[in-house]
């Protein structure tokens, strides 16, 4: 039992689909196919544009272009996926490391007060399904949103961009894919520009670019995966309640409506290997930046990151997708009840 299989869209649609960029020869470079996935997107977002990227870090290392000169200092929490750090260092910027709420495990407002005077912006990120703070949202300061788990939570611009992850785990997803978010006409000319080696329709290029763009294969996958997007949100709500139910005091749940079944177990190692044994597959998740040899180094030393620790020690990600049934659910639960203590 895997931890997060690609979602699969239905196989027929799917073949038209892909017959069909086949006989438009249109593979890449903003086909028509991309053209109707953005659309889709910023509709069902409710923003005025949605630029397509290859990938989710590389969407959001053109939010990060987009709203800060190189050299700037930028917050996020350590308790994240390590490309939020790579995108900010891969922009030419500074990471500084936030704490995260105990209960919610998103970047701490708190601990966020205290860093106004000396960041140029925040980059936060929603951690399982749960948006962070709002507070974030009217600081005054640029702030990207990470939205990568989050798809769908809530309508509009939620940061001064939000960037969106498409990878094969996520509820709307395009196997590998990303993107931005944004209600500004010139931000987005530029983000298209720059996905496209920085081309602006002269011959020439407006910036210094990269090969960021979409292809017309993804695109398809991912129309398809917004049709689902509904039925596979139900079906990881149901099966969390499931989760919750069974293992109810035996293990710690993130306060919120997640997407995703991350507990808190004391003795993590012992039920993972437990499971492990019994073909499950399970994993500490996430691994703290500030602990990872090329971050260290914009570690700040009188900053103390206590409730990162403590929860990166004891978070277990356990199976949770659509195709999950509550047969296996309670399997998993029962492997994890028997191995706690």
């Amino acid at each position: 039992m895997g931890l997060m299989p690609v979602s699969k869209p239905r196989v027929h649609d799917l073949t038209r689909a892909f017959d069909g960029i086949m006989d438009r020869a249109w593979l890449t470079n903003d086909g028509p196919t991309v053209r109707a996935f953005e659309e889709q997107v910023a509709a069902r977002l409710g923003v005025q544009h949605f630029v397509a990227m290859a990938n989710g870090t590389l969407a959001l290392e053109a939010a990060v272009r987009a709203l800060f000169r190189p050299g700037s200092i930028i917050a996020m929490p350590s308790f994240t996926f390590v490309a939020v750090a790579t995108a900010v260092v891969n922009a030419g910027c500074v990471p500084r490391f936030l704490d995260i709420d105990p209960a919610t495990w998103t970047a701490s407002w708190c601990h966020a007060k205290t860093m106004l005077a000396r960041v140029t912006g925040f980059l936060v990120p929603n951690t399982f399904g749960v948006s962070p703070n709002h507070k974030f949202s009217v600081l005054g300061l640029p702030v990207v949103y990470d939205n990568a788990e989050g798809f769908g939570t809530h309508q509009g611009m939620w940061g001064s961009l939000d960037a969106y992850s498409f990878h094969a785990t996520k509820v709307v997803n395009t196997a590998e894919g990303g993107g931005v978010a944004t209600n500004d006409d010139g931000v987005a000319t530029l983000l298209r520009q720059w996905r496209n080696f920085g081309f602006d329709g002269s011959g020439g290029v407006s910036c210094v670019g990269t090969n960021a763009k979409m292809s017309e294969f993804h695109a398809a996958w991912g129309l398809l995966s917004l049709g689902d997007e509904l039925d596979e949100k139900l079906s990881r709500r149901e099966l969390l309640d499931a989760y919750r139910k069974n293992l109810q005091g035996i293990v710690t749940f993130q306060q919120g409506n997640p997407l995703q079944c991350v507990v808190l177990v004391e003795n993590r190692d012992a039920v993972a290997r437990a499971l492990e044994a019994a073909g499950i597959d399970s994993r500490p998740y996430f691994y703290p930046i500030h602990r990872m040899e090329p971050f260290q180094k914009y570690v700040e030393p009188d900053m103390p990151l206590a409730a990162t620790d403590y929860i990166a020690a004891r978070a277990l990600a356990l199976p949770l997708w659509a195709g999950l049934g509550p047969q296996d659910v309670e399997r998993v639960c029962g492997i994890v009840r028997a191995n706690c203590g």
